[in-house]
């Protein structure tokens, strides 16, 4: 005698035959993950060149603000070209927003030129007027 009804082992059958139908096969695994990480090998270098290029152009921006701030500044002051200068100088400091010097997003430091004829820079290569 079977301990089973037939309509209970059709059901326990058919249970089983749905769990096998919604998982995914190893091969279909494998082809997801390969497929992420070919996408992964793409996207990440461009990411990095990317960001490296964001940093670069704040940087000359910020740049770009420092000098027009110290040109703005040696005016106001009746400075001429000889005359040299400090980043640090309240004075100066007062012609920028919030009254500080801008921050290189690639965590270089500014320096100012050795006469008010010199543009400020940037110790990292490549941050540039």
């Amino acid at each position: 005698m079977d301990p089973l009804p037939s309509d209970l082992k059709r059901q326990t059958h058919t249970s089983a035959k749905k769990r096998h139908q919604r998982a995914f096969s190893l091969i279909e695994l494998i082809i997801v993950v390969s497929v992420l990480s070919i996408v992964a090998i793409i996207s990440i270098p461009n990411y990095v060149r990317s960001r490296d290029a964001s940093t670069k152009s704040t940087c000359t921006r910020n740049l770009t603000v420092i000098d027009h701030a110290v040109q703005e500044w040696a005016f106001d002051q009746n400075k001429t070209t000889a005359d040299t200068y400090s980043l640090t100088d309240p004075s100066l400091l007062s012609h920028f927003r919030s009254s500080r010097l801008p921050v290189c997003p690639g965590n270089g430091t500014y320096t100012a030129g050795n006469s008010l004829a010199e543009q400020v820079t940037c110790n990292i290569p490549g941050h540039t007027l």
